[in-house]
């Protein structure tokens, strides 16, 4: 068989067309038997060696076929986009597509940018999954006339179909990876380590703190150790009970039983939070170590006029520097409250 054989693969009906022509059932037997032992001598090469191009159908035939090759392309393509905006999604980056601009007002800006970028991507993912969704239907429905039409050579067909289809959706997945490449290191920032904080404690002192004490010094003055009284739930229950004190008759009794509830919630997390105390008492021996050194040393501990930042001095450099700054800026002592004739009538 040449490369380009013409098949004419209806004839199961078409020889049987001839009224003149009567086969007994036997013979039928034979010839169809005869007939798709044919088909699979003359498919199997073919579809093996040069694939689905070396062979030409009737426009009849080759419906069906066309049919199941170009919606199993747009199932395809519908995965490879999926795959696409999936991979975007999950490294955190914006396709093209999805640069919606808005004006960089404000920081609340930038997160509805991102926000409305990241929208889009899902919402084109949701838009391919329902085109796959009624693609795969048609091609289903497609594979079932032609598996009936073609009867056992289409696994063949398919086949050699499916192998050529593939050749071609490896590229695109690498061309796709590649895209995912430029995007990224397009959008990602490159962080620069060359940058260098300040010190959140500043030590102008001879005092030596260890470092567990600079750890904690660290976190700020504001800094909360979780440190409750021992009793503080009945103070709380007391203060409580001084308010409603304070409501109307009518209501009292309501907010009564809210407010047991609610000391009954506290009371049940006060006990599930044992592994809690050995970390809060750690921190206030190391809080009383703190207090000891700055007592023995006559020194205190400040805020920096800018910044986040904890100062160490001497309580006698302070006090010269706090005398320093009124002496500086002229300051004149008063003995009347002048505020008052500032003050609107």
């Amino acid at each position: 068989m040449t490369q380009q054989t013409l098949l004419c693969l209806h004839p199961v009906e078409e020889v049987h067309t001839s009224s003149s022509i009567i086969m007994s059932q036997s013979v039928w037997k034979l010839f169809h038997c005869w007939w798709i032992l044919w088909q699979k001598m003359a498919f199997s090469p073919l579809i093996e060696d040069n694939g689905m191009s070396s062979i030409k159908f009737v426009a009849c035939q080759a419906k069906y076929i066309n049919q199941y090759k170009n919606l199993r392309i747009k199932v395809l393509k519908c995965c490879a986009n999926i795959h696409f905006n999936r991979q975007c999604l999950k490294q955190g980056l914006i396709p093209k597509y999805a640069n919606i601009r808005i004006p960089h007002t404000s920081p609340a800006s930038n997160v509805t940018q991102r926000k409305a970028q990241t929208m889009c991507v899902k919402e084109e993912i949701k838009h391919f999954y329902k085109k796959k969704e009624t693609l795969n239907t048609l091609l289903y429905n497609t594979h079932l006339q032609a598996a009936k039409e073609w009867e056992n050579s289409w696994h063949l067909i398919q086949e050699s179909l499916h192998n050529t289809i593939n050749q071609e959706f490896e590229k695109k997945y690498k061309i796709l990876d590649d895209k995912i490449s430029r995007l990224a290191s397009a959008q990602k920032q490159k962080v620069d380590k060359s940058n260098e904080f300040y010190q959140r404690v500043i030590n102008k002192t001879n005092i030596d703190f260890s470092k567990e004490e600079l750890n904690l010094l660290n976190k700020g003055l504001k800094h909360n150790l979780g440190h409750k009284h021992r009793h503080w739930i009945n103070n709380l229950a007391f203060e409580a009970e001084s308010a409603i004190a304070l409501l109307p008759p009518g209501e009292q009794e309501h907010m009564h039983h809210q407010v047991a509830q609610n000391i009954k919630k506290l009371q049940n997390q006060q006990l599930h939070q044992t592994h809690i105390l050995p970390k809060i008492k750690e921190a206030l021996k190391l809080v009383n170590l703190i207090k000891d050194k700055l007592r023995k040393n006559k020194a205190l501990i400040m805020k920096a006029d800018k910044g986040n930042v904890v100062v160490v001095v001497y309580r006698e450099d302070y006090d010269q520097k706090v005398i320093q700054f009124i002496s500086g800026n002229r300051a004149t002592e008063v003995n009347d409250n002048i505020t008052t004739e500032f003050s609107p009538t």
